[in-house]
């Protein structure tokens, strides 16, 4: 039996709106940062672990909202966008 509950939410939905996924009866205890998010398939497919999450302007520069850090090497973040939806991106560095 496997004990890891995967949820498909989008933007702005938080876990405990998406009961209908359930099944069977859980306690979901969640802070509303998931411990893992996975990479769109053209990113790689790989689950991959959130290390932390930010409120900043999104990428979109049209609201402010939540931005996951993402413990991924290659520096992946992503954004809940209300009008465009989950935006995958890496942060320009400077220098």
């Amino acid at each position: 039996m496997d004990d890891t509950l995967w949820l498909k939410i989008r933007p702005g939905e938080r876990a405990s709106d998406v009961s209908e996924q359930m099944g069977d009866p859980a306690l979901l205890v969640h802070d509303g940062i998931p411990d893992w998010v996975r990479l769109p398939p053209e990113l790689g497919g790989q689950r991959v672990r959130v290390k932390g999450m930010e409120t900043r302007t999104c990428p979109c520069g049209r609201h402010v909202g939540r931005t996951f850090i993402l413990d991924e090497p290659s520096g992946i973040q992503v954004a809940e966008c209300p009008s465009r939806g989950y935006l995958w991106f890496r942060e320009k560095r400077h220098g």
